[in-house]
């Protein structure tokens, strides 16, 4: 855009110089001739070419300065179209490590509550074989003690050995024959077992003996929970079971 301006710029100095030299030759030419007429034309030619010369260069410099403001505009708003588009990927980034952060929290949190979850599990199954060393320790003291069997045997089966419970809720049942809570016990094994008759059995002994032993709630809720099972017939068996030994441990 430069290169025209100063091309069309040169010509018309250019013309303007000629027009120049013309007129003073006009007027010199006008000395030895006389003739003024001849002197003031090149001098009118000289001032119209300086007057379009200098209007056409007024034209020309605006025309170049809108055309230098309207590159300098553009430039300033693709630069800020780039830092727009900068911010846009800060912003992304941003969100992402904040969302990451977010979900390590989560993380963190979950790991933490099963953390927790397995330390009082283990702190479980240590108080449990604590009280199994201890009632061993009384058995061997006292080997006619029905309860420390009892004792023992609970523990064994809150720890899954179902098969030592059923053993020292017989050696209890075997100490004492009426021993209600052995009884009890038993049973509930021989119902997680799926043994529904030696189950069933256990169960109306145990409510027998509450009963003599003046423990009505006890007696209570094991006639309950073997009239339940009395009642559970065909295909809804082991389902019925189920449900009559959830609802007595709850």
């Amino acid at each position: 855009m430069e290169e025209p301006l100063i091309k069309a710029k040169n010509n018309l100095e250019t013309i303007e110089i000629v027009a120049i030299a013309g007129s003073f030759g006009g007027s010199i030419a006008a000395i030895f001739l006389k003739n003024i007429a001849l002197a003031s034309l090149p001098l009118s030619v000289c001032l119209a070419l300086n007057f379009v010369n200098r209007k056409n260069l007024r034209q020309d410099m605006n025309l170049l300065q809108e055309t230098i403001l309207f590159q300098v505009n553009q430039q300033v708003d693709d630069f800020k179209d780039r830092v727009d588009r900068s911010l846009e990927q800060v912003m992304t980034v941003q969100d992402k490590l904040n969302g990451n952060v977010i979900q390590n929290k989560q993380d963190a949190e979950n790991a933490s509550f099963e953390l927790t979850k397995q330390q009082e599990s283990v702190a479980n199954i240590l108080d449990r074989v604590r009280d199994i060393v201890i009632a061993s320790q009384a058995i061997n003291s006292d080997p006619k003690a029905a309860e420390y069997y009892c004792q023992r045997g609970v523990n064994y089966e809150h720890l899954g050995y179902k098969r030592g419970a059923l053993y020292d809720y017989t050696k209890a049942i075997e100490v004492d024959p009426s021993c209600a809570k052995a009884f009890h016990q038993r049973g509930l094994v021989y119902l997680e077992l799926g043994e529904r008759k030696p189950a069933l059995e256990d169960l109306r002994r145990a409510a027998k003996f509450y009963f003599d032993s003046g423990d009505l709630v006890e007696y209570q809720k094991t006639r309950d929970l073997s009239q339940e099972l009395h009642e559970v017939n065909g295909d809804d068996k082991k389902e019925g079971e189920q449900v009559a030994l959830k609802g007595f441990m709850s």
